[in-house]
């Protein structure tokens, strides 16, 4: 299940300066290279203290800025929210959502792509909510850094 729509919201955050390092979640770190890089606030302890709670009726949102630089993707998965979950001690992702805002308009080789769906053509402050059991995946096949902030949090009940 996924849901989509544009922010209301200005993110306004000097997001492209950030320190950002080579991301790997693959467990062998094998395809290193073709990750994009990302930041986020374990990084630089106290260093940024993001509040991004008024953009979703969410609890405990966590958020990663991610950078894809010319050349960069990201193969197709589904997130099993892993340290989210031993982080918060839950036992199920049932109630756990990820978002993908586009932090600038769509630029020609930038793609993201989302069950059997390709996005192209995004506007600044598009964004897509997913649970657990939706694939996805990003890239860049274009000339220019690609920007996205990801979110995950808990929907309240």
């Amino acid at each position: 299940m996924y849901t989509n729509g544009r922010l209301k919201s200005n993110i306004d955050i000097d997001y492209k300066n950030l320190p950002y390092r080579t991301r790997v979640d693959d467990s062998l770190g094998k395809n290193k290279d073709l990750y994009g890089k990302m930041y986020n606030a374990s990084m630089v302890e106290d260093e940024n203290d993001f509040d991004f709670s008024h953009l979703f009726d969410w609890k405990n949102i966590g958020w990663n800025f991610y950078k894809f630089e010319p050349g960069k993707w990201l193969r197709p998965h589904q997130d099993h929210f892993y340290f989210y979950k031993k982080y918060y001690n839950l036992e199920s992702d049932e109630t756990i959502r990820r978002c993908n805002i586009f932090l600038e308009d769509w630029k020609p080789g930038h793609a993201f792509g989302i069950d059997d769906k390709i996005i192209l053509h995004w506007k600044k402050y598009d964004y897509y909510v997913w649970d657990s059991t939706v694939e996805h995946w990003g890239g860049n096949f274009g000339s220019e850094d690609r920007y996205t902030l990801q979110l995950t949090g808990q929907i309240k009940e």
